[in-house]
């Protein structure tokens, strides 16, 4: 299996996506997790919602680490994490 490409783009749309769906899904939550496509490739990952208001995006089938939000503001990617 080959490792998707996923730029920073690609790393923002899956934090909004992700971010949007917990927030209309999840609204009481503080720790939640979700299966979504994301992007024009449909990337089958998993977001999840972690305290205090870290939304972290991960590939299913790999686990691999796409993006995080800085805390606080799960729509936006916190650059100090490499993915």
């Amino acid at each position: 299996m080959t490792r998707p490409h996923v730029d920073e783009g690609q790393q923002q749309a899956a934090l909004r996506t992700g971010a949007r769906v917990l927030q209309e899904q999840y609204p009481h939550h503080t720790q939640v997790a979700i299966s979504l496509h994301i992007g024009p490739n449909h990337l089958n990952a998993i977001a999840m919602l972690k305290w205090p208001g870290v939304v972290r995006v991960t590939l299913k089938h790999t686990g691999e680490f796409i993006a995080q939000s800085l805390p606080g503001r799960p729509e936006e990617l916190d650059a100090t994490v490499a993915a």
